[in-house]
This record gives C-alpha cells, structure tokens and sequence, in this order.
C-alpha cells in the first residue's frame, strides 16, 4: 500500500488578504491543524524556520537537520518536512508564498531572493554566530516583522516585505561569508 504525503496550502486566517505569517514555533506547536505536523507533508509556500532557544531535530527531504539556538533552516516550495515533538523550541516560523515576494520586487531580485531556498545551489541550514550580533540583529529583524504582521495599518505590508527582504538579503550575506553558497564555487 503506498502511502501518500499530504500537500499543504497557504492558509492564513488572522489575515486572508495578506501570503505572509509570523509563527511562533511553541504556538504551532498547539494549534489545531487539519494535518499533522509530525508526519511528513509538502508546504506549497516557503518557510524560515529561526530557532531563538532549545534544541531539537526537523526533517527536510527525509534528511534530519539538527538544530539550536541561532539555527535558521529553509525549507521551500514543494519540499517535504516534518517537526519533531520538542515542547522546549522556541522561535519562529517565517512563511510566505511566491507572490508575497514577487508582487514586492522585480522579476529579477524576485528570483534571486528565492535562489536562497534552492537546495542545489546551497545547504538548508545556517548556524548564527550567537555570541557575536549576528544571532541578536537577526533576532531583531524578526520581532520587527512580528510587530509590522501584528500591527495591520496600511503600511504594514509594505514594511513587513522589505523587512523580510533585508532578513533574506542577510542569510545570503552570512552564507556567502561561511562559504556555504555552492554558486559560487568554480565547479
């Protein structure tokens, strides 16, 4: 008998008109879904997965990513997933969808922005420097896109994607710096 993966859709019901959440992770975490997140199942949307505190494993593509304060894992479109039972995570779940991107930015920084999630051109997890400001800048960016979804005025949307573009522009920048983007090697 084959098992079949359930596909997720974006569903965002504090806000339908917006393709962009913040999820606290412990709050994902005891939500009544229509699925269950310790199975695998395909997102059709993309994720940053930014842990704050706490340890634990997540799978992406049947591989177990081992995690930590300061790791950021990304998970894309059409990737599988699953979280591990872990009620001492906190963090925060970054998810948005293709448009939320593409209706922000050219075409071309459009595509490069989600070049980031291409598993083929670099690895899915990036470890922050905790000790150093890179873990607390980060941190800050998020809490600032928190604040901005929470908020709602008619700025909101504006801000909370070039905030979101600024995070994306930055794990770019510590992957290239950490060696971590396969694009830029000769072979």
């Amino acid at each position: 008998m084959k098992k079949t993966i359930k596909h997720i859709e974006f569903h965002n019901k504090t806000n339908p008109q917006s393709y962009f959440e913040v999820v606290p992770i412990e709050q994902l975490l005891n939500r009544k879904l229509n699925h269950n997140i310790y199975k695998n199942h395909i997102v059709k949307f993309y994720i940053i997965f930014f842990v704050v505190d706490g340890e634990g494993y997540h799978t992406i593509d049947f591989t177990d990513y081992k995690y930590q304060k300061g790791t950021v894992l990304l998970i894309r479109k059409d990737q599988v997933h699953k979280f591990f039972k872990n009620p001492n995570i906190k963090g925060y779940l970054l998810v948005f969808t293709e448009e939320f991107i593409v209706s922000h930015l050219n075409k071309l920084e459009a595509l490069k922005t989600l070049q980031l999630f291409n598993e083929l051109l670099s690895f899915p997890k990036i470890e922050l420097k905790v000790r150093e400001k890179e873990f607390s800048n980060f941190a800050i960016l998020v809490k600032q896109l928190e604040w901005e979804y929470k908020f709602k005025d008619e700025y909101s949307i504006g801000i909370t994607r070039s905030v979101l573009h600024i995070v994306i522009t930055k794990l770019f920048r510590i992957k290239s710096k950490n060696g971590q983007l396969f694009g830029n090697k000769k072979y």
